[in-house]
């Protein structure tokens, strides 16, 4: 909301940790934390899918998830995006792109977690 209303710039935000991204070690220090953020939310919902199908599968079953293995790629892939625009700049446009892939990953955690609990 402070982006939309003009309060702040995409990156007029302090940074967090001790590394600033003058440098480019300290764009690429930020950007593996940006990585990691919801790196336990990926596996949680990649592992319990993985349970699902195979129990469905060893049980020739009905009703088990989809294999969510095409958007967990995708998740990946605009994550990568993510961190390597990192590296290149922390200009506002960089920053805004950053975010827009950022949101995207997030749409596939969550497209992942509502295919696996059956809701998609």
């Amino acid at each position: 909301l402070l982006i939309a209303t003009g309060k702040k710039t995409p990156n007029g935000f302090a940074v967090s940790r001790d590394e600033t991204n003058d440098t480019f070690y300290g764009r690429v220090s930020n950007s593996h934390a940006n990585l990691m953020e919801n790196i336990p939310l990926f596996f949680l919902v990649v592992c319990v899918n993985a349970i699902i199908v195979d129990n469905n599968h060893n049980n020739n079953g009905d009703g088990g998830a989809p294999d969510v293995s095409s958007q967990a790629w995708w998740y990946a892939k605009v994550r990568l995006a993510q961190a390597l625009i990192h590296w290149v700049s922390v200009s506002d446009n960089a920053a805004t792109v950053r975010f827009m892939f950022f949101l995207a990953s997030l749409g596939f955690l969550v497209q992942m977690a509502l295919l696996t609990i059956g809701i998609l």
